[in-house]
């Protein structure tokens, strides 16, 4: 019993040794040792891989494009704030302005009135 088991061992053992390269490696892939090789692709498969990864180059360019387009329409928008308020602040400059020289112009026609009436009241007072 022993004697046919060595034997049987020692058959296999120059069976293998006599295997070429690929039966030896599909026998190590039946037996669960190693992956079996990887095929070789197709060309279309290679094409298809290459309009992939174009369309996701033009997808991430397109979501750069519209991040940036998105980032230049907030900045013009922050611009057009600063504009707007830049304007009200002159045009409050110029109301006030304005109210300062109504106010001289009135602080000068109250002082004319008041010249005026005490003129007219020195010239009763004093006899000519």
């Amino acid at each position: 019993m022993q004697g046919d088991r060595l034997k049987i061992k020692a058959e296999e053992m120059r069976k293998t040794a006599i295997e070429t390269m690929g039966k030896t490696q599909k026998r190590k892939s039946a037996e669960g040792h190693f992956k079996a090789k990887k095929c070789r692709r197709s060309g279309s498969e290679t094409l298809e891989f290459l309009k992939l990864k174009e369309e996701q180059d033009m997808d991430v360019q397109k979501q750069e494009l519209d991040l940036r387009r998105q980032e230049q329409e907030e900045m013009v928008e922050a611009q057009n704030q600063q504009r707007d308020m830049f304007k009200q602040m002159i045009k409050q400059q110029q109301e006030q302005q304005k109210q300062r020289h109504d106010m001289q112009s009135l602080a000068m026609l109250q002082q004319r009135q008041q010249t005026t009436a005490l003129m007219k009241i020195i010239e009763t007072l004093v006899p000519k």
